[in-house]
């Protein structure tokens, strides 16, 4: 990572549980100076990783989009519905565009956020045992979370 520079590192357990395949904690470390666009400070940050296998096709069609942190205003939800081509049909006013990768459970896609006037790109994976998504975007020197949940 960083050309070297930095690593991520920790103790991984595989298993086949109710709601992940594997977990542990792990350690990330950037050094300050590299990729001085986002926390060129740098940063070390302990963090829980969990994973689930995924077998295609998704099955999140309908559900929330919660977007929060990240030099957010305020937390925010969109309402969303995905049709059989996983395309989707937004049912909030905010601004939003979702693609989700019937393959391999990666999503990609961007929201409008009104304080910087501009559109904001996101990305994550779907935890399939836990029939939720998860994932980040970037703020200007926050990160952010992006948590894709089923409707009720």
């Amino acid at each position: 990572m960083y050309d070297g520079a930095g690593c991520i590192i920790g103790w991984i357990q595989v298993t086949n549980g109710a709601g992940s395949d594997l977990q542990g904690q792990a350690l990330w470390i950037k050094p300050a100076g590299v990729d001085p666009q986002f926390y060129s400070a740098g940063f070390t940050l302990g963090t829980w990783v969990v994973g689930s296998r995924y077998t295609p096709p998704p099955n999140l069609t309908n559900g929330f989009a919660i977007f929060s942190g990240g030099n957010l205003t305020e937390s925010f939800t969109n309402v969303f519905q995905l049709n059989r081509n996983f395309r989707l049909a937004n049912q909030t006013p905010n601004d939003l565009s979702l693609r989700i990768n019937k393959k391999n459970g990666l999503f990609k896609g961007s929201f409008f956020n009104e304080d910087l006037g501009q559109d904001v790109p996101f990305a994550g994976a779907l935890l399939e045992k836990s029939q939720v998504g998860t994932g980040f975007f970037l703020g200007t020197d926050q990160s952010g979370e992006v948590r894709l949940t089923p409707l009720p």
